[in-house]
């Protein structure tokens, strides 16, 4: 039977799993650095050669101190890996029962593509097929958990914590649960109790209202040429004019779109605006928000709205091109977190510039796990019609 003294080996920071895995009935929990982990692992097994063992690996941060291109990452990576397969098969044969691990998603990586991509793929691939561990699939966790909110790019760049905390919550529970290691106490798992009631009680009381308006008027498209050159949540990061937003929008393959946002404490008219690119897989070029309506779920109503107009419609996808320009952070966490959970299609489709591609029901389930009070998004309607994205669809009944 497994032990309840458990050993965390993680490649990031991983300390807040301790209350939540002793809430579940671990006894002791104690760490590895994450940047003495490796070191950790080539080396004999002293004193916790009892415990029960967790290893959640990252292949981002096996290259996190590595500067360079997407091409002298993926050679980093190659280089790098085989020691860590070496340590970890080695850490895993010394042991009387064999250590978990768990490869967790890294989109850092994984949204640059090509050679990069694949190299990622193939060392993962390799992670999962080592005999001397017991292999925890991260699809598996993500299909528990649908409604928690996962990952914090913010806390990940700052203090490399890549998970909030909830999610922290419901992965140290999950780990207990796959382990069925024996708790003293009842303390069964409801992902409903893991989002705090000050969360929900403040977005429910917020009584956010969205809306959607057709970009036309002059006064939208000054709105829209200043946000672009301020905001920092920021798809692509680039600066418009009024002339280049109403050339673009003559065309009738493009739609335009002001947001307009209040709440109990205030209107945020002409808060943010887009520019959708129509088609069968109709594409967001530019989006922003000013930081004023961030926090508020704003963000994750939009998407959910145009991914949902976009499934009645019976289009296939919904894409996203993005630039990760270093300042627009909380829009590339955004983007990372629902990747890592809806998957899809992601190229580079010029210098910086990426597209992603995704089913819109895969966006949906997404945004919902994403968002902290997930029925306040699926209950926003913004009347985003069809043909904003693709010009004669037609919604169907759901």
């Amino acid at each position: 039977m497994p032990s309840r003294d458990i050993l965390i080996g993680a490649s990031f920071t991983a300390e807040p799993l301790a209350c939540h895995l002793q809430q579940q009935g671990a006894e002791g929990v104690s760490f590895i650095p994450a940047a003495t982990l490796l070191s950790y692992l080539r080396e004999p097994v002293a004193d916790a050669a009892s415990h029960t063992h967790f290893l959640l690996i990252r292949l981002e941060d096996l290259v996190r101190e590595e500067k360079g291109n997407p091409a002298e990452l993926a050679r980093s990576l190659r280089r790098i890996g085989p020691l860590w397969l070496d340590a970890i098969a080695a850490h895993g044969a010394q042991l009387p029962n064999r250590p978990y691990l768990m490869v967790m998603p890294s989109p850092r990586l994984s949204r640059q593509g090509g050679q990069l991509a694949a190299t990622c793929r193939a060392l993962t691939r390799k992670l999962c097929s080592l005999p001397q561990v017991h292999l925890l699939c991260w699809s598996d966790f993500v299909a528990s958990v649908p409604t928690v909110p996962l990952f914090d790019p913010v806390a990940d760049q700052l203090g490399h914590v890549p998970m909030t905390l909830t999610g922290f919550a419901a992965l140290g529970a999950w780990l207990m649960q796959q382990k069925r290691i024996p708790a003293p106490t009842i303390t069964t798992y409801l992902p409903a109790l893991l989002r705090p009631d000050a969360l929900l009680r403040f977005h429910r009381r917020l009584h956010l209202q969205l809306h959607c308006h057709p970009m036309h008027e002059l006064s939208q498209l000054v709105a829209a040429a200043r946000l672009s050159r301020s905001a920092t949540f920021h798809l692509s990061g680039r600066c418009l004019s009024e002339g280049q937003l109403q050339a673009r929008l003559s065309d009738p393959a493009w739609t335009g779109l002001t947001i307009d946002a209040e709440d109990r404490f205030g209107r945020y008219r002409q808060c943010g605006f887009m520019l959708i690119r129509k088609g069968t897989v109709p594409c967001i070029s530019e989006w922003a928000l000013q930081t004023a309506v961030l926090g508020k779920q704003v963000e994750h109503c939009l998407l959910y709205g145009l991914a949902q107009s976009a499934q009645l419609a019976r289009l296939p996808g919904l894409a996203l091109a993005y630039v990760d320009q270093g300042r627009n952070l909380e829009m590339i966490g955004l983007i990372d977190a629902i990747y890592a959970t809806a998957g899809g299609q992601r190229r580079e489709v010029g210098t910086g510039r990426r597209l992603l591609d995704m089913a819109p029901s895969a966006v949906m389930s997404a945004v919902m796990q994403q968002a902290a009070a997930a029925d306040m998004v699926a209950d926003m309607d913004l009347a985003i019609l069809p043909d904003w994205l693709h010009a004669g669809a037609q919604h169907v009944a759901a």
